[in-house]
């Protein structure tokens, strides 16, 4: 019943998803206050520059965006690939098909900017077999209904903590793996680095699985041109060999060019997450 009732919500016109969004939106932000504190905490950590009402209008703008990306999620249900190709645009798709070309598996490393949802159904229309990297949900239905949406057009699906074994099973097969990289990791097994003006952890294990394989390594930029259209912009970050390049590094790029699309871009960040929850201090103590 509650899937029959997504697809149906999906088959409305965008239009009309839209008008509901800015009712979610209206609720989220005013009525319910949806992690407002942690939204809140989040910006004032991270932009000390700016005042109480920039912060302001910047977690408003982050809630339209949240709301946004909600119905465009349900609207991925049944939107088909003429429709995706329309509102995603790549500017430098050759970026991916070069690797592909040569037959190289390469990994993706993006984030939770803007539709990254959409951004994966388009990657999978790039004429590069995807390799879709996900950390399952808690809830079963939302866990299947996203496994659903992810792979309509032919991406492979990996759980996280299966990527290392699929890669040594597949490390020969020319595809794009790609992962949100943005996530919290478990501070014991962090990278650290100042990050948004805050120390924060970030996961090593693409650059393990990089350096492991031998595998080129882009970071997917992201920006919102005008609602329900997006622009995505490949950039390389680092190729083999690594012999050369120092422990951490090609996190580090990562990082880098991250932060610099966030600020560039800062409402369409998911600025809701609990990013900081852990800090060095405990990773310290933890090994001591």
């Amino acid at each position: 019943m509650q899937l029959f009732f997504f697809k149906l919500f999906s088959r409305l016109p965008l239009s009309v998803l839209y008008c509901l969004a800015n009712g979610l939106y209206w609720l989220a932000f005013y009525v319910f206050k949806y992690r407002r504190k942690v939204v809140y905490h989040n910006l004032h950590c991270s932009f000390p520059e700016k005042n109480e009402a920039e912060i302001h209008q910047l977690a408003k703008a982050f809630y339209r965006n949240l709301a946004d990306i909600i119905v465009e999620s349900i609207k991925a249900i049944s939107i088909d690939q003429e429709e995706i190709r329309q509102r995603v645009h790549f500017t430098n798709p050759e970026t991916a098909r070069h690797y592909y070309t040569h037959s190289q598996p390469f990994l993706l490393m993006t984030a939770h900017q803007c539709n990254w949802e959409w951004v994966l159904l388009s990657g999978s229309l790039l004429q590069v077999p995807v390799d879709a990297v996900y950390k399952p949900l808690h809830n079963p239905f939302f866990d299947q209904l996203m496994l659903n949406i992810r792979t309509r057009f032919d991406a492979f699906a990996i759980p996280m903590q299966r990527l290392f074994r699929e890669n040594v099973q597949r490390k020969d097969l020319p595809r794009m793996i790609c992962m949100v990289a943005d996530q919290m990791p478990s501070p014991e097994h962090a990278y650290w680095t100042p990050f948004l003006h805050q120390e924060t952890g970030f996961y090593t294990g693409t650059e393990r699985i990089a350096r492991r394989f031998n595998y080129p390594v882009l970071f997917l930029s992201v920006r919102r041109i005008q609602r329900g259209f997006y622009e995505a912009t490949f950039h390389k970050l680092a190729e083999p060999p690594y012999e050369a390049l120092p422990l951490n590094m090609l996190t580090e790029q990562y990082v880098r060019a991250l932060e610099k699309n966030i600020l560039a871009h800062p409402e369409g960040w998911l600025w809701s997450h609990k990013r900081w929850k852990h800090q060095r201090k405990i990773a310290t103590e933890e090994r001591t």
